[in-house]
């Protein structure tokens, strides 16, 4: 049996009575959700014995808490700088109205130092809290008027509570009232506005009260004093730590520098031969193009000159496949036969290997501008291996490593040194251009005086015997005819040259002709031959001519090279690889919250 709808009714209803009646959840408190009966300021300015500005503080501060358990205390956060200035905060004393010790934690975050003010046990109602602290260098000097000046907020604009009324004493020391400019504001409101307020003036004290004083709204003032009247300190941006010593060690980075270099090219100098440069017209005892090419610093013209070498003195054919010059072979216009490895030094036979084979068979042909991989490569190496071999003959050596280890160190040093400016810098918030700009500058200075202590290959005096002696031949293949022949004739060159044997003249002049590509020099050196009406029996299918010379040394040496590998991912092997204002407050450019001090709080 169904129960009848109205009984339904009134149980639905006697059952929802305890729901409604039962009182609303109340919403979590805040703990700033309280607000402040005054905010009251002594400050007592003075100069001490140094000549820098000090400022003790005594602030009194009523707060109103709720009778609820919502507030342990409250929190002030005081500034700890001025601009860039550090102005020493210490906390003197936290008491109540009483003068009995009241408990506080402080802790320092950023440009703030916080003080928690009570204990872990609730607070209620009305509350009174005397904050007792000093500071240094509160005064300070606006280039704006030339004038000393303080400009201070007094409470802050950092509350998120009301203040019933603020009121600031500022109590001037007599040196500071001798030195009052007449410049005196008064300014209330949020950051930035200019609401004015009246600051009053008697027996040495400033003074001021507003009322009703909302929240984040501060009460300022700015107080004028003659220009000099304190000692500024001196700003982080203006140490010497940051202005001079960076541009100190940039400069000594300099020095390290011009130092590298001078050792370079004045100390570090290839040792002379017999300090005089004589004609010579035969080519040296132990003649090796690729040793010489490379004393010479001209490595690229070595095999060129060298497979000259070859052909005069009949080891090798040189066949021109194509006469004049056309385009329709490049690089493989040439091709080298075979003659005879007779006479071939054991360098030289090398190159005859690599070129011909190890059998090395008479008639065997090849082309220098079309080589194999292998060919090319093995070539190459016989050309870089040059300078191990002059090393090991004693015709060059590298200067003494003490010098150069010297001044990489003390570049070295110099760049570390910035690692403490650098520190500070950044401790102090100056981290800049003028420190960043010279510490980059002084490393790279440093790298480019390490490359110039590494140290060069020089000639010793047995290479630079051997350097006069291939000049002494540059200056015999650059003179005039005339004076060719009386060199020849001359009581050495006629020891060893017979100027009436026409046969001998021209085997001289040609036997030189490797060294006239070796120096450059071939055009002018062909030109000697040419006028000889002798054609050399080493060249095939064409005249010795410049241009003949000019393209056998390109071609000769288009297919040599190193060996480059891939890696498997396809690349190649060598592939890597507070905000205060910065103008003056009491000459009418001043607004709230300007100052210095002020800060703020709320409830814990």
């Amino acid at each position: 049996m169904k129960p009848p709808r109205l009984l339904l009714a009134v149980a639905a209803a006697l059952l929802a009575l305890p729901i409604a009646a039962a009182p609303a959840a109340a919403a979590p408190a805040d703990v700033d959700d309280f607000s402040f009966d005054s905010f009251s300021g002594e400050y007592y300015l003075d100069i001490d014995e140094s000549g820098r500005s000090t400022l003790r503080v005594v602030e009194t501060i009523v707060a109103r808490f709720p009778e609820f358990d919502q507030n342990r205390g409250i929190v002030r956060a005081i500034p700890t700088k001025y601009g860039d200035v550090n102005l020493g905060l210490s906390v003197v004393s936290v008491t109540d109205e009483s003068g009995a010790p009241v408990p506080f934690e402080r802790g320092d975050y950023g440009d703030f130092a916080e003080l928690a003010l009570g204990t872990d046990e609730f607070v209620h109602g009305r509350t009174t809290y005397v904050i007792e602290y000093t500071m240094r260098d509160v005064v300070r000097n606006f280039a704006d008027t030339g004038d000393d000046e303080f400009y201070w907020d007094i409470n802050g604009d950092g509350w998120g509570q009301e203040f019933g009324s603020v009121s600031a004493s500022i109590h001037l020391s007599a040196a500071f009232q001798d030195a009052l400019t007449g410049s005196d504001a008064c300014f209330l409101g949020v950051y930035g506005e200019v609401g004015e307020c009246e600051l009053e003036y008697s027996d040495g004290v400033f003074s001021a009260t507003v009322t009703p004083v909302g929240p984040y709204n501060t009460l300022t003032v700015a107080i004028g004093f003659d220009g000099g009247t304190v000692v500024q300190p001196t700003l982080p941006r203006d140490s010497w730590i940051v202005t001079i010593a960076p541009l100190v060690l940039l400069g000594l980075g300099g020095v390290w520098l011009l130092v590298a270099i001078l050792v370079r090219f004045l100390v570090w100098r290839h040792a002379k031969g017999r300090g005089t440069v004589i004609a010579q017209f035969e080519p040296p005892a132990d003649s090796d193009l690729l040793l010489d090419a490379e004393l010479l610093d001209r490595r690229w013209v070595g095999l060129p000159a060298l497979f000259i070498d070859f052909a005069v003195r009949g080891m090798v054919k040189v066949i021109d496949l194509e006469p004049g010059g056309g385009s329709g072979t490049g690089n493989r216009r040439f091709q080298l036969e075979l003659a005879t490895a007779d006479g071939a030094t054991a360098r030289e036979k090398r190159i005859l290997v690599a070129l011909f084979g190890k059998a090395l068979k008479p008639g065997s042909e090849v082309n220098p501008g079309s080589l194999t991989a292998a060919q090319g490569a093995s070539l190459y190496s016989m050309g870089a291996s040059s300078q191990q071999a002059l090393i090991e003959r004693g015709y060059l050596a590298r200067p003494d490593d003490r010098l150069p280890k010297w001044i990489r160190r003390a570049g070295f040093a110099t760049v570390l040194a910035f690692a403490p400016i650098w520190v500070w810098a950044g401790f102090n918030d100056v981290l800049e251009g003028n420190v960043v700009g010279p510490a980059f500058g002084t490393v790279f200075l440093w790298i480019v005086a390490s490359g110039f202590t590494v140290r060069p290959l020089l000639r010793t005096r047995r290479g630079g015997e051997a350097f006069e002696y291939l000049q002494g031949l540059r200056e015999y293949l650059t003179v005039a005819e005339e004076a060719r022949l009386r060199m020849l004739q001359s009581p050495e060159g006629a020891v060893r040259v017979d100027t009436a044997d026409r046969d001998a003249v021209v085997k001289l002049n040609e036997r030189l002709l490797p060294y006239a590509v070796l120096w450059g020099v071939e055009d002018r050196w062909v030109e000697v031959l040419r006028a000889a009406n002798v054609a050399p029996a080493w060249v095939e299918g064409t005249d010795v001519s410049a241009s003949m010379l000019s393209s056998f040394r390109v071609a000769s040496t288009s297919s040599v090279r190193p060996i480059v590998t891939s890696s498997s991912g396809g690349s190649s092997s060598w592939s890597s690889s507070s905000s205060s204002s910065f103008s003056s407050g009491s000459s009418g450019g001043g607004f709230s919250g300007g100052g210095g001090g002020g800060g703020g709080g709320g409830g814990r």
